[in-house]
């Protein structure tokens, strides 16, 4: 189905957030938070959240599970969902890592609070092997 302006209606079970701002906890034992001096607030937009991963130590970012709207607006199912989810995870793959990141933490470099994480996952990520 196509609505006004040629968007196209998505699934209905979906739940979408459009660019709210999330609080998050940091582990701040970790090369990706060199120089982020407290956990940043995360810009969300899309549907997906990113479930932990069973060692502790690789959830880098994570949504905090009390009161973690900020700013924006958001579903109450949609909030729920991201309660606890990760934002930045680092997994071990062989003699490497795989660092994912739940959405875009440069989004036009308007989004500036995540900005150290993803240059330290580029800069130092070849240099901290698993």
């Amino acid at each position: 189905m196509t609505l006004a302006g040629g968007c196209v209606a998505g699934k209905v079970d979906e739940v979408h957030i459009y660019f709210t701002t999330f609080r998050t906890t940091m582990n701040d034992r970790s090369f990706l938070t060199f120089g982020v001096p407290r956990a940043p607030y995360v810009l969300i937009s899309g549907s997906g959240a990113l479930l932990p991963v069973s060692h502790k130590v690789d959830n880098i970012v994570t949504i905090t599970k009390e009161n973690p709207l900020v700013a924006g607006v958001a579903w109450p199912e949609s909030i729920d969902r991201l309660k606890g989810s990760v934002y930045l995870v680092s997994e071990p793959v062989g003699r490497g890592q795989v660092i994912t990141f739940a959405d875009d933490p440069a989004y036009r470099l308007f989004w500036r609070g995540t900005l150290p994480l993803f240059l330290n996952a580029v800069i130092y990520g070849p240099s901290f092997p698993r």
